[in-house]
């Protein structure tokens, strides 16, 4: 019901533990600094946070039948499109800062 999005940046391996920027089954050259770790964990928790929102918000349009500690089925899908909107802006936010 609701769109799929992709996670995972280009510097980080698959499940086979291969980095598609280079093909290669070795880490990157250099290790990262602190500032990009400190972004990565920063973009990983709205892109959580926001996965998390889409895989309830899944569950409350497929199966709502199944939900009976929650009464107000459309309340709740509320607070879920506001948490993927601000996570979503969130992510936006962060991309401009870290570009300019």
């Amino acid at each position: 019901m609701v769109e799929s999005f992709e996670m995972g940046g280009s510097d980080s391996p698959d499940s086979a533990g291969v980095y598609p920027s280079t093909g290669a089954a070795s880490a990157p050259a250099s290790p990262p600094t602190n500032a990009q770790l400190i972004l990565r964990a920063v973009e990983a928790h709205f892109m959580a946070k926001r996965s998390r929102s889409v895989a309830n918000l899944n569950n409350y349009l497929t199966n709502s039948a199944g939900i009976g500690e929650h009464p107000d089925v459309v309340e709740e899908c509320i607070k879920l499109i506001d948490d993927i909107e601000h996570s979503e802006g969130a992510l936006a936010t962060l991309s401009r800062v870290v570009s300019s």
